[in-house]
């Protein structure tokens, strides 16, 4: 018999929510206005191309070079002021502990359980929500 030794819990929508996301549809109607001409369907795409192929192999440090990969697949050479912009919109959003994350993480520890978080969520999009609450409860 296996003995379970660990809990491992997903970031997106299990330990953290986003309050205000962005859509797809907004920031194509923000580069649409700036006379850059990509799609919703367009920016969905190159985005999850570069979270799931280009993060992993490359572990983009920050919105600017996270979001300069993305407008790069786009074939989008984006002026200073407008990559700006996006950048500020991105981070201006931040995570939020759902309600009862560190409930859930503090009794699978004290029930004798490693804990650790998968995602594919790029880390320095939610590093500080999770540092701020992982010395004692999320992360052993």
């Amino acid at each position: 018999m296996t003995k379970i030794k660990a809990v491992l819990f997903d970031l997106h929508w299990t330990l953290v929510y986003v309050e205000e996301d962005i859509t797809d549809e907004e920031v194509s109607e923000y580069l649409f206005s700036k006379g850059y001409e990509v799609s919703p369907q367009q920016w969905k795409v190159a985005w999850s191309f570069v979270s799931f192929i280009d993060y992993p192999r490359f572990g983009y440090k920050t919105w600017r070079s996270y979001l300069s990969r993305i407008l790069w697949r786009l074939g989008v050479k984006a002026d200073k002021e407008t990559l700006e912009n996006i950048i500020d919109r991105f981070k201006s959003r931040s995570y939020k502990l759902q309600w009862d994350a560190a409930e859930a993480a503090e009794r699978a520890k004290h029930s004798g359980f490693r804990t650790a978080i998968v995602t594919t969520i790029a880390y320095f999009k939610f590093r500080k929500i999770i540092r701020a609450q992982s010395e004692n409860t999320l992360i052993s």
